[in-house]
Protein backbone atom coordinates (compact mmCIF):
# COMPACT_ATOMS: atom_id res chain seq x y z
CA UNK A 1 0.00 0.00 0.00
CA UNK A 2 2.75 2.01 0.32
CA UNK A 3 2.05 3.47 3.56
CA UNK A 4 4.34 6.11 5.51
CA UNK A 5 4.61 7.25 8.57
CA UNK A 6 1.98 9.62 9.58
CA UNK A 7 -0.54 8.79 6.38
CA UNK A 8 -3.85 7.19 7.55
CA UNK A 9 -5.66 4.37 5.94
CA UNK A 10 -8.71 2.70 6.49
CA UNK A 11 -10.03 -0.87 6.77
CA UNK A 12 -12.34 -0.21 3.24
CA UNK A 13 -8.51 0.76 1.44
CA UNK A 14 -6.97 -2.05 3.00
CA UNK A 15 -9.56 -4.30 1.69
CA UNK A 16 -9.79 -2.88 -1.81
CA UNK A 17 -5.52 -3.32 -2.02
CA UNK A 18 -5.61 -6.56 -1.41
CA UNK A 19 -8.72 -7.30 -3.32
CA UNK A 20 -6.80 -5.80 -6.21
CA UNK A 21 -3.22 -7.58 -5.79
CA UNK A 22 -4.64 -10.83 -4.34
CA UNK A 23 -8.28 -11.34 -4.92
CA UNK A 24 -8.26 -14.54 -3.03
CA UNK A 25 -7.44 -13.01 0.63
CA UNK A 26 -10.79 -12.92 1.53
CA UNK A 27 -11.77 -9.02 3.73
CA UNK A 28 -12.32 -11.05 7.03
CA UNK A 29 -8.62 -12.45 7.12
CA UNK A 30 -7.79 -8.51 5.84
CA UNK A 31 -9.52 -7.33 9.12
CA UNK A 32 -8.69 -10.02 11.19
CA UNK A 33 -4.70 -9.04 10.46
CA UNK A 34 -5.94 -5.75 11.11
CA UNK A 35 -6.60 -6.06 14.16
CA UNK A 36 -3.87 -8.35 15.35
CA UNK A 37 -1.34 -5.74 13.85
CA UNK A 38 -3.08 -2.55 15.82
CA UNK A 39 -0.97 -2.46 19.16
CA UNK A 40 -3.75 -0.71 20.55
CA UNK A 41 -6.91 -2.71 20.20
CA UNK A 42 -7.51 -5.14 23.15
CA UNK A 43 -8.51 -7.89 21.05
CA UNK A 44 -5.80 -8.51 19.14
CA UNK A 45 -4.74 -10.80 22.36
CA UNK A 46 -7.29 -13.63 20.99
CA UNK A 47 -5.04 -13.48 17.87
CA UNK A 48 -2.10 -14.22 19.60
CA UNK A 49 0.25 -11.52 18.66
CA UNK A 50 4.39 -12.38 18.82
CA UNK A 51 6.17 -11.51 21.22
CA UNK A 52 8.80 -10.47 19.76
CA UNK A 53 6.99 -7.17 18.44
CA UNK A 54 6.99 -8.00 14.89
CA UNK A 55 2.92 -7.82 14.77
CA UNK A 56 3.13 -4.07 15.67
CA UNK A 57 2.55 -2.49 12.91
CA UNK A 58 -0.49 -0.10 13.24
CA UNK A 59 -2.39 1.98 15.60
CA UNK A 60 -5.91 2.21 15.07
CA UNK A 61 -7.50 5.77 15.22
CA UNK A 62 -11.01 5.35 15.08
CA UNK A 63 -13.41 3.03 14.15
CA UNK A 64 -12.46 2.40 10.39
CA UNK A 65 -8.89 4.37 10.57
CA UNK A 66 -5.12 3.41 10.53
CA UNK A 67 -2.23 4.52 10.97
CA UNK A 68 1.60 2.92 10.83
CA UNK A 69 2.56 2.13 14.87
CA UNK A 70 5.45 5.47 15.78
CA UNK A 71 7.31 3.57 18.77
CA UNK A 72 7.91 6.32 21.02
CA UNK A 73 5.08 8.51 20.29
CA UNK A 74 2.42 5.69 20.75
CA UNK A 75 1.56 3.94 24.01
CA UNK A 76 3.62 0.95 24.55
CA UNK A 77 1.54 -2.20 22.41
CA UNK A 78 -1.06 -4.12 24.09
CA UNK A 79 0.48 -7.90 25.31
Amino acid sequence: MGLTPGVTFTREQAVQWFHEHYPNVKQGTVAAHLIRLSTNIPTRMQYSPKADGSNDRFFKLNSSQFRLYEPGVDPVPLS
